[in-house]
């Protein structure tokens, strides 16, 4: 549902080539902000790190912070105060590169 692939398939063209304010990501930040309802109130997550190709799209975390809000409704009082969902739902801190250095890490002996 929230995939590069699946966008691709969804309006026939490549994430990237989706222009910022296109429709296709109000729609993935709905998609998202739904599936990380259960990470706010079964497994009181303290950080959502979104990354990865759609994770990268100018704005979209922006738009899953405020999908996810609305559909909180106050059920999540720590989301609540000024600045909480920013920091909880934040880009990965290597960019782009966290997947490939994650892995690399894993492989070194005694990891």
């Amino acid at each position: 549902m929230a995939s590069g692939p699946a966008v691709g398939e969804r309006w026939g063209m490549r994430a990237e080539n989706l222009p910022p304010g296109h429709a296709a990501w109000d729609l993935e930040a709905r998609y998202l902000a739904s599936g990380f309802l259960p990470f706010v109130h079964v497994l009181a997550t303290e950080r959502i790190v979104l990354g990865g190709g759609l994770g990268s799209a100018p704005g979209l975390i922006e738009l899953v912070r405020e999908h996810l809000a609305r559909r909180l409704g106050g059920y999540a009082p720590r989301l609540d105060e000024r600045g909480a969902m920013d920091a909880f739902i934040v880009p990965p801190g290597l960019g782009g590169d966290a997947g490939l250095l994650g892995a690399a890490a894993l492989a070194l002996p005694g990891s």
